[in-house]
């Protein structure tokens, strides 16, 4: 497995630099982390898996409150 395989955040800015147009300056803060990204699988994947009868219950509710946070930092990162 590719020890760098998830993305690195960048942001492209204009480039004070002659003959450069834009930079690319990483990002700090508001995308999805790998550590984020772990956590939305998990979550995710035990809505589309069958429920365990012993374990704890859904609460479609958070998924409606989390989804659009994780849609956005997952678009910031991407970008």
């Amino acid at each position: 497995m590719n020890p760098n395989f998830y993305p690195k955040p960048v942001e492209e800015k204009p480039s004070a630099a002659p003959g450069v147009a834009s930079d690319l300056v990483p990002i700090t803060d508001g995308y999805l982390t790998e550590e984020d990204f772990v956590h939305v699988c998990k979550k995710c994947g035990g809505m589309m898996h069958a429920a365990n009868p012993y374990g704890s219950k859904t609460g479609h509710h958070f998924f409606e409150k989390s989804f659009p946070d994780w849609r956005a930092k997952l678009i910031r990162l991407l970008n």
